[in-house]
């Protein structure tokens, strides 16, 4: 992270996740109810955000935390932030787009500073060692390799689905991605070597 070529793969990841997000949201909303009423409600939504709470949220900061000790944030506002995140995301799905919508928004409109960093720290050990955990443990039980491999369960006898498919799918997944940051590192006089290593990167980070 401290080199250029760490910054460069960095900055790569983070133009990738928010692109990635913002066609999430998209496609999301698109197939969670009917295009127009979606993406109407979508964007009705997200301009409420930038600009009309994102201004707020600053002043709402300034006058709750002046009488605050050292530290500037209490207990008591770092549950009603985490209240909040239900909130958008119930007031997102009552708008008719998808749930996940609203604690995106949050997170983007609420500023940089100390703040996120409380939050960060308050809810990061909760997250990286229950809700991680739970997720991946889920992801794995249903993931029956019997199923993928052979035609034992009959709602895939017709898939015709065999272990040389599977390997080709994982490497038309992953090749492309490594060829295409290989290629454009090449094309802006980066070396064979760190222009593999970025498509690496890029291809780990999903």
């Amino acid at each position: 992270l401290h080199s250029d070529f760490g910054r460069l793969a960095l900055s790569s990841a983070v133009i990738s996740d928010v692109l990635s997000w913002f066609l999430l949201l998209a496609g999301m909303t698109s197939a969670y109810t009917d295009q127009s009423i979606g993406a109407m409600s979508a964007v009705i939504f997200i301009l409420l955000c930038v600009f009309v709470l994102r201004p707020a949220i600053p002043w709402c900061i300034r006058n709750t935390t002046a009488d605050n000790d050292s530290s500037g944030y209490n207990e008591q506002q770092v549950r009603f932030i985490l209240s909040v995140v239900v909130l958008f995301g119930y007031v997102s799905d009552n708008f008719g787009s998808h749930s996940i919508l609203g604690p995106f928004m949050l997170g983007t409109i609420i500023p940089s500073g100390e703040l996120k960093k409380v939050l960060v720290d308050r809810i990061q050990t909760f997250v990286s060692h229950l809700l991680m955990p739970l997720y991946f443990l889920t992801v794995g039980l249903r993931t029956n390799f019997s199923y993928i491999l052979t035609n034992e369960n009959p709602k895939f006898s017709r898939a015709d689905t065999n272990l040389w498919r599977v390997v080709a799918v994982v490497v038309l997944a992953n090749i492309p991605k490594i060829l295409s940051n290989y290629i454009i590192g090449l094309m802006y006089k980066m070396s064979r070597g760190d222009s593999f290593a970025l498509g690496v990167l890029m291809n780990t980070k999903g």
